[in-house]
C-alpha cells in the first residue's frame, strides 16, 4: 500500500470518526437535557444527507452543504409546531389524554411523537 492510499484511508477514517462523535454528542445533549433518547435524530441525520444528495447536482456542492442542514432544520421545527398545535387544542389534561397521564410519566409523550416521526419519514 502506497503513501496516497494509506493517507486516504486514514482521512476517510477520521471523518467517519468525526461523524460518529457528532451524532454521539447530539444523542447525549438531547438525552441530557430531555431525559429521554431521541428517536428521530439519526433519521433527521438520514434526511439531511438526502437533502445535501439531491439538492448538490441543482446548486453546488458547498451551498448544499449550508441549505440542507436549513431545510432538515425546518422540517424538525414544523413538525414540532405541528405536534405542540396538536396537544396544545386538544389539552394536556383533556379526555384523550387523560388516561395516559395517569399511569405514565410525561416521557411518554416526546417517545411517541419520535416514533411517529419515524413512520411518516419511513412511508
Amino acid at each position: 500500500m502506497d503513501l496516497t492510499t494509506f493517507l486516504q484511508f486514514f482521512i476517510n477514517g477520521i471523518v467517519l470518526g468525526a461523524i460518529y462523535v457528532l451524532l454521539a454528542v447530539g444523542l447525549s445533549i438531547i438525552f441530557g437535557m430531555i431525559g429521554i433518547v431521541n428517536l428521530t435524530h439519526g433519521i433527521l441525520y438520514m434526511l439531511g444527507a438526502y437533502a445535501t444528495v439531491t439538492v448538490t447536482p441543482y446548486i453546488g456542492f458547498f451551498p448544499s452543504l449550508v441549505l440542507s442542514p436549513l431545510l432538515v432544520a425546518l422540517f424538525g421545527m414544523a413538525s414540532m409546531i405541528v405536534w405542540s398545535a396538536t396537544i396544545f387544542r386538544h389539552g394536556i389534561d383533556s379526555d384523550r389524554l387523560r388516561p395516559y397521564t395517569k399511569h405514565a410519566e410525561w416521557y411518554f409523550f416526546p417517545l411517541v411523537f419520535a416514533a411517529a416521526i419515524f413512520v411518516i419519514v419511513y412511508r
